[in-house]
Protein backbone atom coordinates (compact mmCIF):
# COMPACT_ATOMS: atom_id res chain seq x y z
CA UNK A 1 0.00 0.00 0.00
CA UNK A 2 1.44 3.42 -0.91
CA UNK A 3 2.47 5.51 2.30
CA UNK A 4 1.13 9.16 1.97
CA UNK A 5 4.17 10.96 3.16
CA UNK A 6 2.11 14.28 3.73
CA UNK A 7 -0.50 12.66 5.77
CA UNK A 8 2.66 11.06 7.74
CA UNK A 9 4.41 14.33 8.53
CA UNK A 10 0.60 15.64 9.17
CA UNK A 11 0.21 13.50 11.80
CA UNK A 12 3.90 13.53 13.48
CA UNK A 13 3.00 17.64 13.56
CA UNK A 14 -0.18 16.88 15.28
CA UNK A 15 1.81 14.63 17.84
CA UNK A 16 3.07 17.88 19.29
CA UNK A 17 0.35 20.35 18.81
CA UNK A 18 -2.00 21.17 21.04
CA UNK A 19 -5.72 21.83 19.31
CA UNK A 20 -6.98 23.40 22.50
CA UNK A 21 -10.45 24.29 20.75
CA UNK A 22 -8.61 26.28 18.25
CA UNK A 23 -11.71 27.61 15.85
CA UNK A 24 -11.72 27.56 12.49
CA UNK A 25 -13.70 29.19 9.54
CA UNK A 26 -14.02 27.88 6.48
CA UNK A 27 -15.46 30.09 3.54
CA UNK A 28 -16.17 28.39 0.84
CA UNK A 29 -19.02 27.29 -1.90
CA UNK A 30 -17.16 24.39 -2.69
CA UNK A 31 -19.10 21.90 -0.50
CA UNK A 32 -16.71 18.76 -1.16
CA UNK A 33 -13.50 20.48 -0.26
CA UNK A 34 -15.20 22.45 2.93
CA UNK A 35 -16.56 18.91 4.53
CA UNK A 36 -13.34 17.18 3.92
CA UNK A 37 -11.51 19.87 5.68
CA UNK A 38 -13.92 20.15 8.62
CA UNK A 39 -14.48 16.42 9.01
CA UNK A 40 -10.21 16.40 9.11
CA UNK A 41 -10.07 18.83 11.10
CA UNK A 42 -12.35 17.92 13.65
CA UNK A 43 -11.18 14.74 14.11
CA UNK A 44 -8.14 16.62 16.07
CA UNK A 45 -10.27 17.93 17.92
CA UNK A 46 -10.46 21.81 16.37
CA UNK A 47 -14.17 23.51 16.70
CA UNK A 48 -14.88 23.96 12.80
CA UNK A 49 -17.61 26.51 11.12
CA UNK A 50 -18.54 26.50 7.82
CA UNK A 51 -20.35 29.16 5.09
CA UNK A 52 -20.91 29.39 1.37
CA UNK A 53 -19.41 33.09 0.92
CA UNK A 54 -17.94 36.10 2.10
CA UNK A 55 -20.95 37.68 3.24
CA UNK A 56 -22.12 34.89 5.55
CA UNK A 57 -18.79 34.80 7.17
CA UNK A 58 -18.83 38.44 8.00
CA UNK A 59 -21.98 37.74 9.82
CA UNK A 60 -20.53 35.76 11.86
CA UNK A 61 -17.52 36.95 12.94
CA UNK A 62 -19.31 40.34 14.56
CA UNK A 63 -20.47 37.51 17.02
CA UNK A 64 -17.63 35.09 17.33
CA UNK A 65 -13.71 34.82 17.45
CA UNK A 66 -11.78 32.67 14.69
CA UNK A 67 -8.37 31.73 15.25
CA UNK A 68 -8.05 30.98 11.39
CA UNK A 69 -10.03 31.74 8.34
CA UNK A 70 -9.76 29.52 5.52
CA UNK A 71 -11.36 31.26 2.25
CA UNK A 72 -11.71 30.69 -1.66
CA UNK A 73 -10.36 33.60 -3.16
CA UNK A 74 -13.57 33.18 -5.73
CA UNK A 75 -16.96 33.77 -3.36
CA UNK A 76 -20.37 34.77 -4.30
CA UNK A 77 -21.36 38.48 -3.14
CA UNK A 78 -17.91 39.31 -1.20
CA UNK A 79 -14.78 37.06 -2.41
CA UNK A 80 -11.81 36.05 -0.45
CA UNK A 81 -9.67 39.21 -1.38
CA UNK A 82 -12.46 41.37 0.11
CA UNK A 83 -12.81 39.13 3.05
CA UNK A 84 -9.47 39.54 4.41
CA UNK A 85 -9.38 43.02 3.76
CA UNK A 86 -12.19 43.92 5.39
CA UNK A 87 -11.45 41.76 8.56
CA UNK A 88 -8.16 43.77 8.06
CA UNK A 89 -10.07 46.96 8.75
CA UNK A 90 -11.76 45.66 11.45
CA UNK A 91 -8.25 45.35 13.20
CA UNK A 92 -8.72 41.55 13.77
CA UNK A 93 -5.47 39.91 14.04
CA UNK A 94 -7.43 35.99 12.69
CA UNK A 95 -4.96 34.09 11.15
CA UNK A 96 -6.16 33.69 7.48
CA UNK A 97 -5.66 31.68 4.01
CA UNK A 98 -6.78 31.96 0.72
CA UNK A 99 -7.55 29.17 -1.80
CA UNK A 100 -7.00 29.84 -5.38
CA UNK A 101 -9.02 28.31 -7.65
CA UNK A 102 -7.00 30.40 -10.45
CA UNK A 103 -4.22 31.56 -8.82
CA UNK A 104 -1.85 34.81 -10.10
CA UNK A 105 1.41 36.19 -8.96
CA UNK A 106 -0.84 39.66 -8.40
CA UNK A 107 -3.41 37.96 -6.31
CA UNK A 108 -0.51 36.30 -4.52
CA UNK A 109 1.05 39.29 -3.73
CA UNK A 110 -2.30 41.10 -2.67
CA UNK A 111 -2.86 38.43 -0.40
CA UNK A 112 0.43 38.59 1.49
CA UNK A 113 0.39 42.25 1.60
CA UNK A 114 -3.18 41.91 3.10
CA UNK A 115 -1.48 39.73 5.92
CA UNK A 116 -2.57 36.64 4.65
CA UNK A 117 -0.45 33.67 6.05
CA UNK A 118 -0.89 31.43 2.89
CA UNK A 119 -1.85 31.59 -0.68
CA UNK A 120 -2.63 28.10 -1.73
CA UNK A 121 -3.68 26.60 -5.16
CA UNK A 122 -7.14 24.72 -4.59
CA UNK A 123 -5.81 21.74 -6.75
CA UNK A 124 -2.87 20.68 -4.19
CA UNK A 125 -3.96 17.37 -2.35
CA UNK A 126 -5.73 17.81 0.35
CA UNK A 127 -2.99 16.87 2.67
CA UNK A 128 -0.91 19.73 1.43
CA UNK A 129 -3.95 22.17 2.89
CA UNK A 130 -4.29 20.09 5.84
CA UNK A 131 -0.65 21.03 7.00
CA UNK A 132 -0.28 24.59 5.76
CA UNK A 133 -3.69 24.57 7.93
CA UNK A 134 -1.88 23.10 10.59
CA UNK A 135 1.40 25.22 10.70
CA UNK A 136 -0.61 28.17 10.67
CA UNK A 137 -2.36 27.25 13.99
CA UNK A 138 1.32 25.99 15.32
CA UNK A 139 1.69 29.78 14.91
CA UNK A 140 -1.19 30.73 17.20
CA UNK A 141 -0.05 28.48 19.62
CA UNK A 142 3.55 29.30 19.64
CA UNK A 143 2.07 33.69 19.91
CA UNK A 144 -0.08 32.52 22.89
CA UNK A 145 3.07 30.52 24.88
CA UNK A 146 5.44 33.80 23.74
CA UNK A 147 2.76 36.30 25.15
CA UNK A 148 1.98 34.06 28.48
CA UNK A 149 4.30 35.42 30.88
CA UNK A 150 4.40 32.00 33.06
CA UNK A 151 4.87 29.84 29.84
CA UNK A 152 7.83 32.38 29.32
CA UNK A 153 9.17 32.50 32.80
CA UNK A 154 9.24 28.19 32.70
CA UNK A 155 11.23 28.03 29.47
CA UNK A 156 13.60 30.69 30.66
CA UNK A 157 14.13 29.79 33.87
CA UNK A 158 16.94 26.66 33.88
CA UNK A 159 15.36 24.09 36.22
CA UNK A 160 12.22 24.00 34.78
CA UNK A 161 13.68 24.15 31.35
CA UNK A 162 16.01 20.80 32.00
CA UNK A 163 13.04 19.42 33.20
CA UNK A 164 11.13 19.91 30.29
CA UNK A 165 13.47 18.64 28.03
CA UNK A 166 14.19 15.79 29.75
CA UNK A 167 10.88 14.81 29.83
CA UNK A 168 10.69 15.38 26.19
CA UNK A 169 13.62 13.20 25.75
CA UNK A 170 12.33 10.37 28.01
CA UNK A 171 8.75 10.54 27.69
CA UNK A 172 7.74 9.82 31.31
CA UNK A 173 9.77 9.78 34.37
CA UNK A 174 9.57 9.56 37.95
CA UNK A 175 10.21 12.33 40.46
CA UNK A 176 13.52 10.52 42.19
CA UNK A 177 14.84 10.59 38.08
CA UNK A 178 14.00 14.17 37.78
CA UNK A 179 15.68 14.99 40.55
CA UNK A 180 19.01 12.98 39.28
CA UNK A 181 18.55 14.32 36.13
CA UNK A 182 18.36 18.47 36.72
CA UNK A 183 21.07 17.83 39.44
CA UNK A 184 18.98 18.68 42.48
CA UNK A 185 19.92 17.51 45.48
CA UNK A 186 16.65 19.42 47.52
CA UNK A 187 13.79 17.52 46.99
CA UNK A 188 11.36 20.37 48.02
CA UNK A 189 13.18 23.04 45.77
CA UNK A 190 12.47 20.35 42.64
CA UNK A 191 8.86 20.31 44.42
CA UNK A 192 8.64 23.76 43.41
CA UNK A 193 9.32 23.88 40.20
CA UNK A 194 7.74 20.86 39.23
CA UNK A 195 4.45 22.09 40.77
CA UNK A 196 5.05 25.17 38.96
CA UNK A 197 4.65 23.52 35.58
CA UNK A 198 1.58 21.33 36.67
CA UNK A 199 -0.26 24.45 37.47
CA UNK A 200 0.59 26.26 33.62
CA UNK A 201 -0.05 22.58 31.89
CA UNK A 202 3.30 21.93 30.67
CA UNK A 203 3.48 18.88 32.61
CA UNK A 204 0.92 16.18 34.25
CA UNK A 205 1.49 13.13 36.56
CA UNK A 206 -0.17 9.45 35.28
CA UNK A 207 -1.55 6.94 38.04
CA UNK A 208 1.62 4.94 38.16
CA UNK A 209 3.12 8.53 39.20
CA UNK A 210 5.30 9.46 36.67
CA UNK A 211 5.51 12.96 35.11
CA UNK A 212 4.87 13.66 31.43
CA UNK A 213 4.78 16.17 28.90
CA UNK A 214 1.22 18.39 27.97
CA UNK A 215 0.90 18.85 24.37
CA UNK A 216 1.97 22.39 24.96
CA UNK A 217 4.61 20.79 27.03
CA UNK A 218 5.81 19.23 23.92
CA UNK A 219 5.88 22.61 21.56
CA UNK A 220 7.59 24.38 24.68
CA UNK A 221 10.41 21.99 24.17
CA UNK A 222 10.43 22.57 20.38
CA UNK A 223 10.97 25.94 20.66
CA UNK A 224 13.46 25.61 23.83
CA UNK A 225 15.45 23.44 21.29
CA UNK A 226 15.01 25.41 18.25
CA UNK A 227 15.16 29.03 19.68
CA UNK A 228 16.77 28.91 23.04
CA UNK A 229 19.85 26.39 23.40
CA UNK A 230 22.57 26.75 20.70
Amino acid sequence: MEVDIQEELNKEIIKNYSSNCKKVLIVDYDGDLKNKLKKKLSSYGFIVKTVENGEEALKIIKNEDFDLIVANEILPVVNGIELLRTIRKMSLRTKFIVLAEYPTVESAVEAMKLGASEYIPKHVKINEIFSKILKTLEEVEFKEIFMNDHLVKCMLNPTRRSIILYLFKNDRAKFIDIMHAVNIENSAKLSFHINYLKKHDVIKRDKENSYYLTKKGKIMANIILSYLIP
